[in-house]
């Protein structure tokens, strides 16, 4: 089977890059596509529709009047005549195998998958340095977990391929939304499913000044109030598959959104924790846990006093999980208090016991420490697989707060 994937494209005066863009959709291995681009009402001149046309009938082009990405990706899914569904903004880049790589993986998939997305890489301008997404990737099981991929933000949607059907079910795009109308999609149609996860990059994603993420005011509020609600409608079905009750889950978004950027949600999760139940078997599934972390250590120890490791302090804490010792080796920071942790110098430290890096980039660290002759030494970018589905102790998160 070869079904027919519609490749929609939505651009707004987009002659800087929309070239790009088509000619990665048209160097796809897979070649049962069609190629749809949506002027959404472009001011320049004619640039943006020039490059369009210049493609012939390669290219299905439709303009209208300019009302933001919503409109326009409505337009172009009712223009499909494909059996699925592949957005491409137009500053982005699909890989060559990014559509044949998706479809197979539905069809083998025999019916378990109406959709799949995937990891993807960031193109940053202007000197086209591409580097991979930094966020941190768990457990395949967490990522097909319809619910958990939208709260945590792992669906990006042009890393999406999805069956035309599913827009038949659950409508269009919203167009009152103009920064979280993805997001809110997704929710809907996957919020009590799985969904398909491939774990390695299908496109580049463009990183430039010019975005409208960059430049829209109401970017973070937007998207703080969707998820606002997406959180106060959560069923607690929704997220069987992983294991997670509703206190537990709530403990891991807390984690995930930041005070500063989606005060609402915080708030919001702050006072369900408050006076959510506890699982009665979290301190058990702590020290278990913590157990594997350890291994035959007897000494817990975080390296590089910074940002990250205040985050991690703070992740211990509200599991009951004690540092024994904070250490970095600029000797300014020797004496000084992290998160009640006076930091200490490296020969202070047990050399058996567990070093975790907790720094960007910590390869060369932990090389350099194993040198040193410390026997048991990790990165920090192991923490979230350890600790997610690890719920808070309910005392100490009322100490953090009251």
């Amino acid at each position: 089977m070869k079904p027919l994937v519609s490749i929609v494209i939505p651009v707004y005066n987009g002659s800087n890059y929309l070239k790009e863009a088509i000619d990665s959709a048209l160097n796809q291995t897979y070649k049962n596509i069609e190629i749809i681009v949506v002027n959404d009402g472009s001011n320049d001149e004619g640039k943006t529709r020039d490059i369009a046309l210049s493609y012939g009938d390669r290219v299905r082009y439709f303009e209208k009047e300019n009302g933001g990405v919503s409109t326009a990706l409505n337009l172009g899914i009712e223009q499909m005549r494909g059996e699925y569904f592949s957005w491409l903004s137009h500053d982005d880049i699909y890989y060559a195998d990014k559509v044949e790589t998706e479809i197979n993986y539905i069809m083998e998939s025999d019916g378990e998958f109406e959709a799949v997305y995937s990891r993807f890489d960031r193109l940053t301008m202007p000197d086209r340095k591409i580097g991979r997404n930094l966020r941190h990737v768990y457990d395949l099981k967490y990522m097909e977990c319809g619910f958990f991929a939208v709260i945590f933000g792992y669906i990006y949607g042009c890393t999406l391929l999805a069956d035309k059907r599913l827009f038949d079910r659950y409508g269009l795009f919203d167009t009152e939304l103009r920064m979280a109308q993805d997001n809110v999609k997704w929710y809907e149609m996957f919020k009590d499913k799985k969904i398909g996860y491939i774990d390695r990059a299908l496109i580049a994603l463009r990183n430039h000044e010019e975005q409208e993420s960059r430049k829209a005011s109401n970017f973070l509020s937007e998207n703080d109030a969707c998820y606002l609600k997406m959180l106060q409608s959560y069923n607690e079905s929704w997220t069987d598959s992983i294991g997670m009750d509703k206190y537990t889950f709530f403990c891991a978004a807390y984690e995930r959104f930041d005070k500063n950027s989606y005060p609402a949600t915080v708030d919001f999760l702050r006072e369900e924790l408050l006076i959510g139940t506890q699982p009665v078997d979290a301190l058990d599934i702590v020290k278990e846990r913590t157990s594997v972390l350890m291994g035959d250590s007897h000494k817990l120890y975080l390296y590089c006093a910074g940002n990250i490791c205040g985050k991690i302090l703070k992740r211990f804490f509200l599991r009951n999980i004690d540092v024994d010792a904070v250490s970095d080796s600029d000797n300014s920071k020797w004496g000084t208090e992290l998160n009640g942790h006076k930091v200490v110098p490296p020969y202070e430290l047990e050399q058996n016991g567990l070093v975790i890096v907790a720094k960007e980039n910590p390869d060369q660290v932990v090389s350099k420490l194993k040198s040193d002759g410390f026997k048991h030494v990790i990165s920090y970018e192991v923490i979230p697989d350890i600790l997610v589905g690890t719920a808070f102790i309910k005392e100490r998160f009322k100490d953090a707060f009251l």
